[in-house]
């Protein structure tokens, strides 16, 4: 009789678990490096959208090292880029990035890394 109240108290705590945290209505605030991932990801997709070529975008910030990094890629089915196309792209959202750094007191410190892969 014990051994079956046990289990069924293990049993209530574990269907308890995955409802807290699938409850889409409580409150969650992204710290600072996801906020800065999601606003840099969609300023550079809404600039590169526009581009000609299609590509892919990576954007990982990194708060231990101070620094933002961004890969950039060909996106599936598109042909490799000249040389000159993947510094324009490097270049420009190299500079996408850093005007948006730019316009935060907190993120004037941090480094950014654009690679074309």
């Amino acid at each position: 009789m014990k051994l079956l109240a046990m289990s069924f108290v293990l049993s209530l705590s574990l269907i308890s678990a995955p409802a807290i945290a699938g409850d889409l209505s409580s409150p969650y605030s992204p710290s600072r490096a996801e906020w800065l991932q999601d606003s840099l990801y969609s300023r550079i997709t809404q600039t590169t959208d526009l581009w000609k070529r299609r590509v892919g975008v990576v954007v990982a910030v990194f708060p231990a090292e101070q620094q933002v990094s961004v890969v950039i890629s060909s996106a599936t089915g598109q042909p490799d880029p000249t040389e000159q196309e993947m510094a324009f792209y490097v270049r420009h959202i190299e500079e996408l990035v850093k005007g948006a750094l730019s316009n935060y007191e907190w993120a004037k410190d941090i480094r950014v890394a654009v690679t074309f892969h």
